[in-house]
């Protein structure tokens, strides 16, 4: 495999862990939302 084949490689590895990343925080944020819909407050210890 070349060098440009296998920087592409990597490069679409990158940008896939990136989205799942993205993904990831999306649904933190929206389970932080949710939690202080039901027990309003300064976040928990574990949140920090």
């Amino acid at each position: 495999m070349s060098g440009d084949a296998s920087a592409a490689l990597l490069r679409g590895e990158i940008d896939r862990i990136q989205s799942r990343l993205d993904c990831l925080a999306r649904n933190r944020d929206a389970l932080r939302t949710c939690l202080d819909t039901v027990q309003p407050g300064p976040l928990r210890p574990a949140d920090s």
